[in-house]
């Protein structure tokens, strides 16, 4: 999970964990001295990474925790189906048994 300040609209499925403000002093309160200061929502981001030795670097954002746990459980179920099928040498064509 990664705290992010979201100054952007916050989606719909997105947990929000705390707020601050635009501007704030050293202690985390509010300045007073901006007459405009809106709060500003903390908000809980999932992250997915996927490495490969050939160069695969992909890295996924999820606003849901729920929707990156499925995703993260069907791409594995997906890496090891692919792990159980028999490739070529060039592995570009799948070989039926």
């Amino acid at each position: 999970m990664q705290r992010f300040v979201e100054t952007d609209p916050v989606p719909n499925d997105t947990k929000i964990i705390g707020q601050t403000w635009q501007y704030v002093n050293k202690s985390g309160s509010p300045d007073k001295r901006c007459s405009y200061n809106p709060e500003i929502p903390i908000v809980a981001y999932y992250e997915l990474t996927l490495k490969s030795a050939k160069g695969l670097n992909e890295c996924y954002h999820f606003s849901n925790a729920e929707y990156a746990c499925v995703f993260g459980t069907a791409f594995n179920y997906y890496q090891q189906t692919l792990a159980k099928m028999k490739w070529d040498k060039g592995e570009t064509n799948f070989i039926e048994s």
